[in-house]
């Protein structure tokens, strides 16, 4: 046990000292802010471009299109932004996780704990359970806030508690996701193999959340 509780500390402190507290952060505030602004800005920009030139095409209804990809509802624009988060931020997890262990082995660095007794699956645990939280973390209280954002601007019909319910949700699907890489990227002696098959897994991900 004092094994494992040395490891996640060390693999919290390099999680810490990269900034990849700071990306994953960042990367969330982006989504909220690009989901956001185009949810606000993007149907009056339409609604000009329409007045000056047909882009759509007659028989596609600009109100269905604007619903559809800017609804002004709140629980259709946090399904857009959990789509999105599935996405862009997967893809962030997917790559900060797909290469920890092989890395790690491929340069050396193991040799010494492993002759000073530590046991390998120690650090394959605490590298699941220590990037897989940290990457996780910020996603629910990122959630939250885009809830108590978009109530002031857009027609709120999200309770709290769905909100919470779902933001919780959300988090452990990243956690899981985490975890699935770094599992597959040891089960599979190409690091690679691993990212591409994620990766597919990614792609049917936004499907899956848009129904929250």
């Amino acid at each position: 046990m004092n094994q494992l509780i040395c490891c996640i500390n060390k693999d919290r402190i390099e999680f810490i000292r990269k900034k990849k507290n700071l990306i994953c952060l960042l990367v969330l505030i982006g989504i909220v802010s690009m989901v956001l602004l185009t949810t606000l800005f993007m149907p009056q920009l339409l609604e000009k471009a329409m007045s000056l030139t047909n882009i759509l095409s007659d028989d596609t209804s600009l109100a269905e299109f604007m619903g559809k990809f800017f609804p002004q509802t709140l629980k259709e624009s946090m399904g857009i932004f959990s789509s999105d988060v599935g996405v862009f931020y997967s893809l962030l997890v997917i790559c900060l996780s797909f290469n920890l262990l092989p890395n790690e082995i491929e340069s050396g660095k193991l040799i010494l704990p492993l002759c000073a007794g530590y046991n390998k699956n120690i650090f394959f645990i605490s590298k699941e359970i220590t990037y897989s939280f940290l990457c996780a973390a910020p996603v629910f209280p990122i959630y939250v806030l885009y809830f108590f954002l978009g109530s002031n601007f857009l027609e709120n019909n999200y309770n709290l508690e769905s909100v919470i319910i779902n933001g919780i949700v959300l988090a452990i699907t990243e956690f899981f996701i985490c975890c699935f890489t770094i599992t597959l990227s040891v089960i599979y002696k190409n690091k690679y193999i691993p990212l591409v098959n994620i990766l597919l897994f990614v792609v049917v991900l936004p499907d899956i959340l848009s129904s929250f």
